[in-house]
């Protein structure tokens, strides 16, 4: 509410009453909340990689200023997120995307070595060129370090030999800090170990092809360090062709680091499927610990850590009092991880797309290359699409994008986009969220999909690539514009409160 008042300097002006009812409630977290979204935001950061191993428990608490107990709960919930994991003596990094990747690659089985070596290639140039345009003093000096002990070591002892190029690869990768870029590479990188030791093994025998790739080296780092893009991805595609693997390879993705424990695992679901045969719904308090032992047959121990675990995953919610209420009466599929890394964070989901426009616009190339691609079920598809809600489109629409990634030609390039496929989904029903308020319908992405399709029917592999940049480009674009507007929406409702 608003007064006219009289102040001593006789002029007249506005006063604001503020109505306490009206303001917004204040939700103030706690420690063990604060030091989850601590860690959460260095790895999205790109602060803490994959595999990263956390200082001791008193180094780290002494570090945070938190007690031991909040600590010890925080590091609990991350690894029941499965974004961190815990032995009892180190805790590490885990690499959640290589989770899904790992999945969906046993499923398909072993695949041809080439695939992955071709789309590893790929992604280790464009993480070249991107690096090449964010990377800080700090990161040459770590990459020059690296390089010479690359350069150094004995190139009889192929394994470590390996392990310090990879080592030097992931560092180039990690400074164009997308996270989401960096656990794939990983991952790849890990599936292909074997065969780039193998490589490695027989370049170290034969000094003129050891001194050609020592070269190869030498002019990526320098291009890499003077910041010159366009030489630095003829330099890495150089490198990478050093490491190409013989016909006939194969090679399996191997299983993730992190897997939940059995018995927490397995109280997990026993306690979910009590909270649904009890008729349990979101909103109820669960009854104690005592009780739910006797009712479902879980010991108290593995009964605690399993509602730990399910507060971590959000399907219930423990209170300040310890008080537990359900939240839902499902558990989370796989990819609920990396989703509650990336929804909470503009940056994140921008990162998500960056991934996304790398990925997708070398698949539209490659998919207009392919002669063998066909093109009628997209054809159906953007013909269907015309006729659903916005609320089905962006399945849609990930769908599409999608079977360009298996229109390529590339095994690995399909099993990635398989496997972050409900990643994508979640975004882009966001993105649309946000877009629909402001455009209210999807003419310009309909349009945009079909160019990139009738570029790819014309097998035009670079207007393909150029309509596929050009569509997840306006995409960022428009979200950037919707966020601010959410912001300003956001500052206008606390104006209202005081105004």
């Amino acid at each position: 509410m608003t007064d006219l008042v009289q102040p001593r300097n006789g002029q007249r002006m506005l006063r604001t009453v503020i109505d306490a009812d009206s303001l917004p409630p204040l939700h103030a977290p706690t420690v063990v909340d604060v030091t989850v979204e601590y860690f959460e935001n260095l790895i999205v950061s790109g602060a803490l990689h994959p595999g990263a191993l956390l200082p001791s428990e008193r180094r780290l608490a002494e570090s945070l200023d938190v007690s031991r107990v909040s600590l010890r709960s925080a590091i609990a919930k991350l690894s029941a997120k499965g974004v961190l994991i815990a032995d009892g003596r180190t805790t590490a990094v885990t690499n959640v995307s290589a989770a899904l990747i790992s999945a969906e690659a046993r499923q398909t089985g072993s695949f041809s070595a080439a695939d992955a070596w071709e789309f590893w290639s790929f992604l280790s140039v464009e993480a070249a060129a991107i690096a090449t345009e964010r990377h800080t003093r700090v990161d040459s000096v770590s990459l020059d370090q690296s390089q010479t002990h690359l350069l150094t070591g004995n190139w009889d002892e192929a394994e470590e030999q390996t392990d310090r190029l990879l080592n030097y690869l992931e560092k180039v990768c990690a400074t164009a800090y997308n996270f989401f870029y960096t656990q794939v590479y990983i991952a790849l990188n890990t599936a292909l170990r074997p065969i780039v030791a193998n490589r490695l093994g027989e370049i170290g025998k034969e000094t003129e092809l050891r001194q050609s790739f020592v070269s190869s080296i030498n002019d990526a780092h320098l291009c890499f360090i003077n910041r010159d893009r366009e030489g630095l991805r003829d330099a890495f595609a150089a490198l990478c062709s050093f490491l190409e693997p013989g016909k006939g390879d194969v090679i399996r993705f191997p299983t993730s680091e992190h897997t939940t424990s059995a018995s927490r695992a397995q109280a997990m679901s026993q306690l979910v499927e009590h909270f649904r045969n009890s008729a349990m719904s979101p909103g109820q308090t669960l009854p104690s610990v005592e009780t739910l032992a006797q009712a479902t047959g879980i010991a108290t121990t593995a009964l605690r850590e399993a509602i730990a675990a399910l507060d971590a995953l959000e399907v219930v919610r423990i209170d300040k009092k310890e008080v537990v209420s359900l939240l839902r009466t499902d558990l989370p599929d796989s990819s609920a991880p990396l989703l509650s890394l990336i929804l909470k964070r503009p940056d994140a989901v921008r990162q998500v797309y960056e991934f996304r426009e790398v990925l997708e616009v070398h698949a539209s190339y490659m998919a207009a290359r392919n002669s063998g691609a066909d093109i009628a079920p997209m054809r159906a598809e953007l013909k269907q699409a015309l006729e659903i809600s916005e609320e089905q489109y962006a399945q849609a629409d990930v769908k599409l994008h999608n079977r360009i990634a298996h229109m390529c030609g590339n095994t690995v390039a399909a099993i990635v986009s398989d496997a972050l496929m409900p990643i994508f989904l979640k975004v882009t029903q966001e993105w649309f969220r946000l877009h629909s308020e402001s455009y209210g319908d999807l003419d310009i992405i309909h349009r945009q999909h079909e160019e990139i399709v009738n570029a790819i029917e014309a097998r035009d592999s670079a207007s393909a690539a150029d309509a596929m940049g050009v569509h997840l480009n306006y995409v960022v674009q428009a979200m950037r514009a919707a966020e601010e507007r959410d912001r300003l929406m956001r500052i206008s409702t606390l104006r209202s409160h005081f105004g």
